[in-house]
């Protein structure tokens, strides 16, 4: 379950991402980092692990409030306290109870092993982890839409919950197609979907996947429904390592064409030998080209006007 919690935070994080200005890969995972764990130098900020812990705003559709009543032992008197338990629906395990404080806790939501008191999740995964949330939960809509009707309501004799449960089988049978395999007579003979099982990113799409019930609050339908994210890809090439080692290249090469011709120039050939004419005549050849290929250099790096 700590993996399904994180995929609701690092879903939301990629969201608030693709509604971001551009930047680089590494500010990318920077971004994610902050706004999944919240900023280690700012008191103020809020990282969704918070929110997720509060069970409010956003993720209050994950939980339900439960009462239980409470004695004192030094004065026998009786109150009421109420805490926060995962839905059903969301866990697929009625026989557990996913409390917050007790199963699901900060250190739980911030690890990046089960280990209590572990390292944070970086950046870099929680970016990765995000995308396959978004990944999935668009391959999960297609199938929804089989089961919902023309208007896009959850067919006649069916609840939310059936389609929810239908939209996880589907996803499992399309990773382990070989355990959903039918007789002749259409009858299941592989095991089919084990009892709990849910695919990366299943929370996140119960609670923010598009439908005519739910579009009619568009606060609870997640930006990666509505948009794409080729902006992202985009982003990744704009900064990345390898443009910037090949503007550094084509500058160094530019530079010392420049060099080599003007000694050219100047000395009309003479007193170099017939193999460096050669060269510096093909490295003269090669400054119109260089100068070409600035024309195609990444926005933000030295872009030719």
């Amino acid at each position: 379950m700590q993996k399904e919690l994180q995929c609701v935070g690092s879903g939301l994080a990629l969201d608030e991402l693709m509604e971001a200005s551009e930047m680089s890969v590494k500010l990318q995972e920077t971004f994610i980092y902050d706004t999944f764990h919240g900023k280690s130098d700012d008191s103020n900020s809020i990282g969704l692990v918070e929110t997720i812990i509060s069970g409010t705003g956003i993720v209050e559709d994950m939980y339900c409030s439960k009462e239980i009543e409470v004695v004192d032992p030094s004065t026998s008197t009786k109150s009421s306290a109420s805490y926060l338990q995962m839905k059903d629906i969301c866990t697929l395990d009625p026989s557990k109870a996913y409390i917050v404080g007790k199963l699901i806790t900060k250190e739980v939501l911030h690890g990046s092993t089960k280990k209590t008191g572990g390292p944070w999740a970086v950046g870099r995964s929680l970016h990765s982890q995000g995308s396959e949330v978004h990944k999935n939960c668009k391959k999960a809509l297609g199938y929804g839409r089989q089961f919902l009707d023309a208007d896009g309501f959850v067919k006649s004799g069916n609840l939310q919950p059936d389609y929810f449960h239908y939209v996880n089988t589907a996803m499992h049978k399309l990773k382990f197609p070989e355990q959903h395999n039918m007789d002749d007579h259409g009858e299941l003979i592989g095991p089919g979907k084990p009892d709990g099982w849910m695919f990366s990113g299943y929370i996140y799409f119960v609670l923010y996947s598009p439908w005519v019930e739910r579009e009619l609050d568009n606060s609870k339908v997640a930006a990666c429904f509505s948009r794409g994210d080729d902006n992202l890809k985009g982003k990744k090439g704009t900064h990345s390592r390898a443009a910037l080692n090949k503007k550094l290249k084509l500058t160094k090469d530019a530079a010392r064409t420049s060099k080599i011709a003007e000694a050219t120039s100047l000395g009309g050939g003479r007193g170099m030998d017939m193999k460096l004419q050669l060269g510096s005549a093909m490295l003269c050849a090669q400054l119109g080209q260089i100068k070409n290929k600035k024309n195609e250099w990444p926005l933000g790096l030295g872009t030719a006007k």
